[in-house]
Order: structure tokens, then sequence, then C-alpha cells
């Protein structure tokens, strides 16, 4: 993995580090593991068939695993996605799933390069 492109994705990629109490090749591990995460996957089912008690969980569960791995971006699109919800404000939802699948097409090219 390439530090700086990392960092340029918005991973907070020191802070992720001190997560994993300063283990770099632990961190690194985990980062790697994130690719075969399947809540990202299980929010956009969720999104497509209008169910939105499983998409307000598993973007909930994205978002812890996104925070503790430093992932700015998809954290906080999660973060903001669960918010909507949560005050029934379903019709910025789209505006927000499709800036959570940027954010994470972003973040998931940074780690192949």
């Amino acid at each position: 993995m390439n530090k700086e492109t990392l960092i340029a994705a918005n991973v907070d990629y020191e802070n992720g580090i001190k997560r994993f109490a300063g283990n770099e090749a632990l961190y690194e591990k985990y980062l790697l593991k994130f690719k075969e995460d399947v809540h990202y996957e299980a929010v956009i089912a969720a999104f497509e068939t209008g169910d939105f008690d499983s998409l307000q969980k598993e973007a909930h569960t994205l978002k812890g695993v996104a925070g503790t791995l430093g992932l700015v971006d998809i954290y906080q699109s999660c973060a903001d996605i669960v918010i909507a919800l949560r005050s029934e404000k379903t019709e910025k939802v789209p505006e927000m799933i499709g800036l959570l699948q940027d954010a994470y097409k972003k973040t998931m090219d940074a780690f192949v390069r």
C-alpha cells in the first residue's frame, strides 16, 4: 500500500495506525481486509430495494468499520445517511448514497495503487 496515495484519498493513516496500537503492518492488513467487507454492498442493496431499516443498520455498521480504519469519506457519508434516516429525511438519501459510492470508489482505487 502506498501511504501517500491513501492519505490523498482522505484516509486518516496516522490515526488509523494509532487505533492498532502503532502496528502499521496490522493496520494495513485490516485495510486490505476491508475490500472483503460486505456492508457496503448491503447498504447499496438495501437502498435499491427501499428497505430503509436495513439501510440504516448496514450504514451504521459500515460507519463503525470505516471510522476504525480512518476511512474518513466513507465514515462521513455513512454518518450522514444514518442521521437522515433517523430523522426521517429520506428525500436526501439518494444524493447521500451517490456521495457514498464516490467515496467508496475513491478509497478502493487508493488501495490498489
